[in-house]
Protein backbone atom coordinates (compact mmCIF):
# COMPACT_ATOMS: atom_id res chain seq x y z
CA UNK A 1 0.00 0.00 0.00
CA UNK A 2 2.96 2.74 1.02
CA UNK A 3 4.46 1.50 -2.11
CA UNK A 4 1.11 2.44 -4.35
CA UNK A 5 0.78 5.43 -2.57
CA UNK A 6 4.68 6.09 -3.49
CA UNK A 7 4.06 5.80 -7.25
CA UNK A 8 0.70 8.35 -7.40
CA UNK A 9 2.68 10.96 -5.71
CA UNK A 10 5.74 10.42 -8.79
CA UNK A 11 3.09 10.64 -10.94
CA UNK A 12 1.45 13.57 -9.99
CA UNK A 13 4.32 15.45 -9.32
CA UNK A 14 5.30 14.87 -13.08
CA UNK A 15 2.15 15.22 -14.47
CA UNK A 16 2.18 18.79 -13.12
CA UNK A 17 5.82 19.55 -14.20
CA UNK A 18 5.25 18.76 -17.50
CA UNK A 19 1.97 21.17 -17.31
CA UNK A 20 3.71 24.16 -15.96
CA UNK A 21 6.84 23.68 -17.86
CA UNK A 22 6.33 25.89 -20.30
CA UNK A 23 5.78 28.76 -17.60
CA UNK A 24 8.21 27.98 -15.02
CA UNK A 25 12.00 29.59 -16.06
CA UNK A 26 14.28 26.43 -15.72
CA UNK A 27 16.98 28.85 -13.76
CA UNK A 28 18.61 32.23 -13.60
CA UNK A 29 21.76 33.08 -14.93
CA UNK A 30 24.10 33.25 -11.75
CA UNK A 31 22.60 29.58 -11.03
CA UNK A 32 23.51 28.54 -14.68
CA UNK A 33 27.12 29.72 -14.81
CA UNK A 34 28.17 28.39 -11.35
CA UNK A 35 27.41 24.93 -12.93
CA UNK A 36 29.14 26.06 -16.01
CA UNK A 37 32.90 25.35 -15.36
CA UNK A 38 34.78 27.16 -17.80
CA UNK A 39 38.06 25.67 -18.93
CA UNK A 40 39.91 23.04 -16.81
CA UNK A 41 42.12 20.05 -15.97
CA UNK A 42 40.80 16.93 -14.94
CA UNK A 43 42.96 14.77 -12.98
CA UNK A 44 41.13 11.36 -13.38
CA UNK A 45 37.72 11.62 -13.18
CA UNK A 46 35.11 14.28 -12.37
CA UNK A 47 31.62 15.82 -13.14
CA UNK A 48 31.91 18.58 -15.84
CA UNK A 49 29.28 21.04 -16.80
CA UNK A 50 28.15 23.80 -19.08
CA UNK A 51 25.56 26.69 -19.17
CA UNK A 52 23.94 27.55 -22.19
CA UNK A 53 21.24 30.58 -22.40
CA UNK A 54 18.43 29.72 -24.57
CA UNK A 55 16.81 32.42 -27.48
CA UNK A 56 13.65 32.08 -29.91
CA UNK A 57 15.21 32.92 -33.67
CA UNK A 58 12.88 32.46 -35.96
CA UNK A 59 10.40 30.12 -34.45
CA UNK A 60 13.30 27.56 -33.05
CA UNK A 61 14.95 27.22 -30.24
CA UNK A 62 18.62 28.69 -29.91
CA UNK A 63 21.39 27.49 -27.44
CA UNK A 64 24.14 29.68 -27.52
CA UNK A 65 27.11 29.14 -24.61
CA UNK A 66 27.30 32.97 -22.52
CA UNK A 67 30.74 32.11 -20.56
CA UNK A 68 33.63 33.33 -22.91
CA UNK A 69 35.81 29.95 -22.79
CA UNK A 70 34.55 26.37 -22.19
CA UNK A 71 35.96 23.00 -22.47
CA UNK A 72 38.20 20.13 -19.93
CA UNK A 73 41.61 18.95 -20.87
CA UNK A 74 42.65 15.10 -19.13
CA UNK A 75 46.46 16.17 -17.62
CA UNK A 76 47.25 12.15 -18.06
CA UNK A 77 47.07 13.31 -22.02
CA UNK A 78 43.80 11.15 -22.90
CA UNK A 79 42.54 13.47 -25.62
CA UNK A 80 39.49 11.00 -26.02
CA UNK A 81 38.37 10.00 -22.21
CA UNK A 82 34.88 8.05 -21.24
CA UNK A 83 32.23 10.90 -20.59
CA UNK A 84 29.00 9.34 -19.79
CA UNK A 85 26.06 12.41 -19.29
CA UNK A 86 24.58 12.77 -16.18
CA UNK A 87 21.71 15.22 -16.62
CA UNK A 88 20.80 17.68 -19.44
CA UNK A 89 17.85 20.57 -19.11
CA UNK A 90 18.61 21.65 -22.15
CA UNK A 91 16.70 18.86 -24.04
CA UNK A 92 13.31 20.15 -23.38
CA UNK A 93 14.34 23.25 -25.44
CA UNK A 94 14.53 21.59 -28.61
CA UNK A 95 11.84 21.96 -32.07
CA UNK A 96 9.86 24.80 -32.57
CA UNK A 97 9.38 27.67 -30.15
CA UNK A 98 6.34 29.91 -29.68
CA UNK A 99 6.54 33.32 -29.84
CA UNK A 100 6.49 35.30 -26.93
CA UNK A 101 9.14 33.58 -25.97
CA UNK A 102 12.41 35.78 -24.52
CA UNK A 103 15.35 34.16 -22.63
CA UNK A 104 15.65 31.06 -20.61
CA UNK A 105 18.83 29.23 -18.93
CA UNK A 106 19.81 25.37 -19.14
CA UNK A 107 23.05 23.26 -18.19
CA UNK A 108 24.18 19.78 -19.31
CA UNK A 109 26.42 17.77 -16.98
CA UNK A 110 28.35 15.07 -18.50
CA UNK A 111 31.20 12.62 -16.06
CA UNK A 112 34.56 12.56 -17.63
CA UNK A 113 36.88 9.99 -16.49
CA UNK A 114 40.04 10.11 -17.83
CA UNK A 115 41.22 6.92 -16.71
CA UNK A 116 39.24 5.27 -19.45
CA UNK A 117 39.48 5.54 -23.52
CA UNK A 118 36.17 6.73 -24.91
CA UNK A 119 35.10 2.84 -25.74
CA UNK A 120 35.21 2.15 -22.35
CA UNK A 121 38.60 0.66 -22.29
CA UNK A 122 41.92 1.34 -19.80
CA UNK A 123 43.79 4.50 -20.96
CA UNK A 124 47.95 3.91 -21.28
CA UNK A 125 50.02 1.28 -20.31
CA UNK A 126 49.46 -1.42 -17.52
CA UNK A 127 52.39 -3.51 -15.86
CA UNK A 128 51.62 -7.06 -14.79
CA UNK A 129 53.47 -10.01 -12.52
CA UNK A 130 53.81 -13.40 -13.48
CA UNK A 131 52.14 -15.58 -10.49
CA UNK A 132 54.09 -16.56 -8.42
CA UNK A 133 54.07 -20.83 -7.50
CA UNK A 134 54.45 -22.04 -4.00
CA UNK A 135 56.06 -25.65 -3.73
CA UNK A 136 55.05 -27.94 -1.26
CA UNK A 137 57.06 -28.68 1.52
CA UNK A 138 58.10 -32.61 1.60
CA UNK A 139 57.62 -34.79 4.64
CA UNK A 140 59.34 -38.22 5.29
CA UNK A 141 58.73 -40.86 8.40
CA UNK A 142 61.38 -43.02 9.51
CA UNK A 143 60.07 -46.04 11.18
CA UNK A 144 62.82 -47.23 14.21
CA UNK A 145 62.42 -50.90 16.00
CA UNK A 146 64.37 -50.78 19.24
CA UNK A 147 64.96 -54.23 21.71
CA UNK A 148 61.92 -54.85 24.28
CA UNK A 149 59.25 -54.67 21.13
CA UNK A 150 58.40 -50.72 21.25
CA UNK A 151 58.52 -49.19 18.05
CA UNK A 152 59.41 -45.51 17.66
CA UNK A 153 58.41 -43.08 14.85
CA UNK A 154 60.82 -40.10 13.58
CA UNK A 155 59.05 -37.81 11.31
CA UNK A 156 61.62 -35.24 9.46
CA UNK A 157 60.86 -32.56 7.51
CA UNK A 158 62.50 -31.62 4.51
CA UNK A 159 62.12 -28.39 2.62
CA UNK A 160 61.30 -28.88 -1.34
CA UNK A 161 62.82 -27.42 -4.11
CA UNK A 162 61.16 -23.72 -3.93
CA UNK A 163 62.90 -21.29 -4.78
CA UNK A 164 63.59 -17.99 -2.45
CA UNK A 165 60.34 -16.42 -1.76
CA UNK A 166 60.42 -13.38 -4.06
CA UNK A 167 59.50 -9.76 -3.14
CA UNK A 168 56.18 -8.92 -4.39
CA UNK A 169 56.19 -5.40 -6.22
CA UNK A 170 53.94 -2.85 -4.66
CA UNK A 171 52.21 -1.49 -7.79
CA UNK A 172 53.33 2.43 -8.40
CA UNK A 173 51.17 4.92 -9.41
CA UNK A 174 52.92 7.12 -12.54
CA UNK A 175 51.37 10.49 -13.05
CA UNK A 176 51.49 12.19 -16.48
CA UNK A 177 51.27 15.66 -16.34
CA UNK A 178 50.96 17.32 -19.79
CA UNK A 179 51.07 20.89 -20.69
CA UNK A 180 47.99 22.33 -22.77
CA UNK A 181 48.94 23.51 -26.32
CA UNK A 182 48.93 27.02 -26.08
CA UNK A 183 48.14 28.69 -29.31
CA UNK A 184 46.89 32.08 -30.02
CA UNK A 185 45.20 31.38 -33.22
CA UNK A 186 41.95 33.29 -33.74
CA UNK A 187 41.50 33.41 -37.47
CA UNK A 188 37.78 32.71 -38.66
CA UNK A 189 36.79 30.04 -41.67
CA UNK A 190 33.15 31.45 -41.75
CA UNK A 191 30.35 33.46 -40.22
CA UNK A 192 27.44 32.95 -41.29
CA UNK A 193 23.83 35.02 -40.47
CA UNK A 194 20.44 33.34 -40.39
CA UNK A 195 21.93 30.28 -42.60
CA UNK A 196 23.35 33.29 -45.16
CA UNK A 197 27.46 33.33 -45.55
CA UNK A 198 28.66 37.10 -45.66
CA UNK A 199 31.58 36.22 -47.11
CA UNK A 200 34.07 36.58 -44.64
CA UNK A 201 37.69 37.60 -45.23
CA UNK A 202 40.34 37.78 -42.81
CA UNK A 203 41.60 41.47 -44.12
CA UNK A 204 38.15 42.59 -43.11
CA UNK A 205 36.60 43.13 -39.90
CA UNK A 206 33.66 45.64 -40.31
CA UNK A 207 30.53 44.35 -42.40
CA UNK A 208 27.35 45.75 -43.34
CA UNK A 209 24.25 43.96 -42.84
CA UNK A 210 21.04 45.39 -44.11
CA UNK A 211 17.63 44.08 -42.34
CA UNK A 212 14.23 45.23 -42.66
CA UNK A 213 12.45 46.88 -39.68
CA UNK A 214 11.05 44.58 -37.22
CA UNK A 215 13.76 41.91 -37.50
CA UNK A 216 14.94 41.83 -34.20
CA UNK A 217 17.02 38.81 -33.78
CA UNK A 218 19.32 36.56 -35.80
CA UNK A 219 21.21 33.61 -35.65
CA UNK A 220 24.98 33.93 -35.90
CA UNK A 221 27.02 30.93 -36.37
CA UNK A 222 30.68 30.93 -36.20
CA UNK A 223 33.38 27.99 -37.91
CA UNK A 224 36.54 28.77 -36.34
CA UNK A 225 39.99 27.66 -38.00
CA UNK A 226 41.50 26.54 -34.42
CA UNK A 227 39.30 23.96 -32.44
CA UNK A 228 40.37 24.79 -29.25
CA UNK A 229 39.78 29.04 -29.95
CA UNK A 230 35.87 30.09 -28.75
CA UNK A 231 33.83 32.69 -29.72
CA UNK A 232 30.88 34.98 -28.70
CA UNK A 233 28.36 37.03 -30.41
CA UNK A 234 26.64 39.82 -28.35
CA UNK A 235 23.94 42.44 -29.88
CA UNK A 236 22.03 39.57 -32.42
CA UNK A 237 18.88 39.48 -30.17
CA UNK A 238 16.32 42.14 -28.64
CA UNK A 239 17.83 44.83 -31.41
CA UNK A 240 16.44 48.24 -31.93
CA UNK A 241 14.47 49.11 -35.07
CA UNK A 242 17.85 51.58 -35.50
CA UNK A 243 21.59 51.50 -36.78
CA UNK A 244 22.76 48.69 -34.44
CA UNK A 245 25.94 46.70 -34.11
CA UNK A 246 26.42 43.24 -33.50
CA UNK A 247 30.05 42.34 -32.05
CA UNK A 248 31.53 38.28 -32.72
CA UNK A 249 34.59 38.17 -29.77
CA UNK A 250 36.98 35.09 -30.25
CA UNK A 251 39.35 34.58 -27.89
CA UNK A 252 42.25 31.69 -28.39
CA UNK A 253 43.73 29.84 -25.77
CA UNK A 254 46.78 32.40 -25.34
CA UNK A 255 44.31 35.16 -24.18
CA UNK A 256 44.45 37.06 -27.46
CA UNK A 257 41.33 38.00 -29.45
CA UNK A 258 40.19 39.23 -32.59
CA UNK A 259 36.86 41.11 -32.84
CA UNK A 260 34.70 41.43 -35.76
CA UNK A 261 31.96 44.09 -36.08
CA UNK A 262 28.30 43.76 -38.18
CA UNK A 263 27.05 47.05 -38.78
CA UNK A 264 23.03 46.72 -38.91
CA UNK A 265 21.28 48.97 -41.35
CA UNK A 266 17.56 49.16 -41.46
CA UNK A 267 15.49 49.76 -44.34
CA UNK A 268 11.46 49.78 -45.12
CA UNK A 269 9.81 46.95 -47.47
CA UNK A 270 8.98 49.28 -50.78
CA UNK A 271 7.66 48.73 -53.51
CA UNK A 272 9.09 46.96 -56.87
CA UNK A 273 6.14 47.28 -59.32
CA UNK A 274 8.13 48.86 -62.27
CA UNK A 275 5.34 48.35 -64.81
CA UNK A 276 3.33 50.48 -66.89
CA UNK A 277 -0.64 50.68 -66.70
CA UNK A 278 -0.57 52.07 -70.67
CA UNK A 279 0.97 53.31 -73.32
CA UNK A 280 -1.50 55.49 -75.39
CA UNK A 281 -0.80 57.56 -78.44
CA UNK A 282 -4.61 59.30 -80.02
CA UNK A 283 -3.05 58.85 -83.56
CA UNK A 284 -0.79 55.79 -83.73
CA UNK A 285 -2.26 53.22 -81.35
CA UNK A 286 0.03 50.87 -79.56
CA UNK A 287 -1.48 47.17 -78.89
CA UNK A 288 -0.25 47.64 -75.22
CA UNK A 289 -0.08 45.35 -72.65
CA UNK A 290 1.82 45.59 -68.83
CA UNK A 291 4.06 42.48 -69.13
CA UNK A 292 4.91 42.82 -72.94
CA UNK A 293 8.21 45.50 -72.86
CA UNK A 294 8.99 45.81 -76.91
CA UNK A 295 6.76 47.09 -79.65
CA UNK A 296 7.00 48.12 -83.35
CA UNK A 297 5.67 50.94 -84.63
CA UNK A 298 5.41 52.45 -88.64
CA UNK A 299 5.16 56.29 -89.09
CA UNK A 300 4.71 58.26 -91.70
CA UNK A 301 7.77 59.18 -93.38
CA UNK A 302 7.80 63.44 -92.45
CA UNK A 303 6.75 62.09 -88.32
CA UNK A 304 10.13 63.22 -86.30
CA UNK A 305 8.12 62.99 -82.80
CA UNK A 306 5.95 60.83 -81.42
CA UNK A 307 3.16 61.61 -78.99
CA UNK A 308 2.14 59.58 -76.30
CA UNK A 309 1.04 59.15 -72.77
CA UNK A 310 2.95 56.97 -70.07
CA UNK A 311 0.28 55.37 -66.93
CA UNK A 312 2.52 54.21 -64.31
CA UNK A 313 1.09 51.16 -62.22
CA UNK A 314 2.23 52.36 -59.23
CA UNK A 315 1.72 56.01 -59.26
CA UNK A 316 2.34 56.97 -56.07
CA UNK A 317 5.56 55.62 -56.05
CA UNK A 318 7.26 54.73 -58.90
CA UNK A 319 9.03 57.42 -62.01
CA UNK A 320 9.83 56.97 -65.16
CA UNK A 321 11.90 58.82 -67.88
CA UNK A 322 11.89 58.68 -71.64
CA UNK A 323 14.85 58.84 -74.00
CA UNK A 324 15.49 58.68 -77.89
CA UNK A 325 11.34 60.44 -78.80
CA UNK A 326 13.51 63.08 -81.17
CA UNK A 327 14.72 63.38 -84.81
CA UNK A 328 12.93 59.67 -85.33
CA UNK A 329 14.20 57.83 -88.46
CA UNK A 330 13.41 54.12 -89.68
CA UNK A 331 14.88 52.29 -87.31
CA UNK A 332 14.94 54.54 -84.06
CA UNK A 333 14.25 52.96 -80.69
CA UNK A 334 12.41 55.02 -78.50
CA UNK A 335 12.89 53.79 -74.25
CA UNK A 336 10.84 54.29 -71.87
CA UNK A 337 12.77 53.46 -68.18
CA UNK A 338 10.43 52.98 -65.14
CA UNK A 339 12.21 53.24 -61.60
CA UNK A 340 10.09 51.71 -59.06
CA UNK A 341 10.37 52.56 -55.25
CA UNK A 342 13.02 50.28 -54.13
CA UNK A 343 15.14 50.86 -56.86
CA UNK A 344 14.25 48.70 -59.17
CA UNK A 345 13.90 49.35 -63.13
CA UNK A 346 12.07 47.97 -66.27
CA UNK A 347 12.57 49.66 -69.42
CA UNK A 348 9.90 49.45 -72.66
CA UNK A 349 10.72 49.91 -75.98
CA UNK A 350 8.90 51.00 -78.83
CA UNK A 351 11.15 50.60 -82.66
CA UNK A 352 9.86 52.72 -85.25
CA UNK A 353 9.62 51.49 -89.36
CA UNK A 354 9.23 54.92 -91.37
CA UNK A 355 6.58 54.22 -94.47
CA UNK A 356 8.62 54.85 -97.84
CA UNK A 357 7.50 56.66 -101.31
CA UNK A 358 9.23 54.21 -103.29
CA UNK A 359 5.85 52.52 -104.01
CA UNK A 360 4.49 55.97 -105.72
CA UNK A 361 7.27 55.90 -108.03
CA UNK A 362 6.74 52.14 -108.16
CA UNK A 363 3.13 53.24 -109.54
CA UNK A 364 3.88 55.95 -111.83
CA UNK A 365 6.87 54.45 -113.66
CA UNK A 366 4.21 51.65 -114.01
CA UNK A 367 1.50 54.02 -115.84
CA UNK A 368 3.78 55.17 -118.24
CA UNK A 369 5.08 51.98 -119.05
CA UNK A 370 1.64 51.21 -119.84
CA UNK A 371 0.83 54.36 -121.43
CA UNK A 372 4.17 53.62 -124.12
CA UNK A 373 3.19 50.09 -124.99
CA UNK A 374 -0.25 51.31 -125.47
CA UNK A 375 0.29 54.29 -127.59
CA UNK A 376 3.00 52.02 -129.64
CA UNK A 377 0.67 49.31 -130.37
CA UNK A 378 -1.95 52.10 -131.73
CA UNK A 379 0.66 53.83 -133.62
CA UNK A 380 1.88 49.87 -135.10
CA UNK A 381 -1.94 49.24 -136.07
CA UNK A 382 -2.71 52.90 -137.58
CA UNK A 383 0.91 52.29 -139.93
CA UNK A 384 -0.25 49.17 -141.08
CA UNK A 385 -3.49 49.97 -142.05
CA UNK A 386 -2.14 52.90 -143.98
CA UNK A 387 0.21 51.10 -145.86
CA UNK A 388 -2.46 49.22 -147.34
CA UNK A 389 -4.83 51.78 -148.09
CA UNK A 390 -1.94 53.59 -150.05
CA UNK A 391 -0.85 50.42 -152.24
CA UNK A 392 -4.44 49.94 -153.59
CA UNK A 393 -4.53 53.32 -154.77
Amino acid sequence: MIIMKKKIMLITIMLLTMAFKSNVLAMDYSTCTAIGMGRRSITNSMDYGYCYRVTCNAGSYTKTNPESSSGYWCENGNKNPYVKLKSDTCSSFSGTCKSGFKEDYCTKVEHVDCNLKSDGSPYGNTKTTSPITIRPTTTRTTTTKKQGGTTRKTTTKRPGTNPPMPTIPVPTTTTMTTTERVTNNTNIKKIMVNSTDIKYVDTKDTYTLKLLYDVLDVDVKVELEDETSTYEVTGNTNMPNEEHEIKIIVTAVSGDKREVTLKVKRYENLNNDCTLANIYSEEYPIEFTPNTYSYKLTLPKNINTLDFEVVLSDEANASYSISGNEKLKNRSTIKIDVRAEDGTICQYTIKIKKESNTWKYIVAIALLIGVLVVSSVLLYRYLKKSKGRYKYE
